[in-house]
């Protein structure tokens, strides 16, 4: 639920991808890792001000 709420993507297609009933869109994974590194990013310079 956090990860749906966090990606925006629904929770039933991610369930629907976990349990193999339908395949995610080929730049989805690349698109979830950008956000990710990008959050890192953020919040390594936040610590830093700190």
């Amino acid at each position: 639920m956090e990860f749906s709420e966090h990606t925006g993507i629904p929770v039933r297609t991610l369930e629907d991808w976990e349990a193999g009933r339908r395949t995610p869109p080929e730049y989805i994974p690349r698109l979830i890792a950008y956000q990710l590194k990008d959050e890192e990013l953020i919040k390594g310079r936040e610590e830093d001000l700190l």
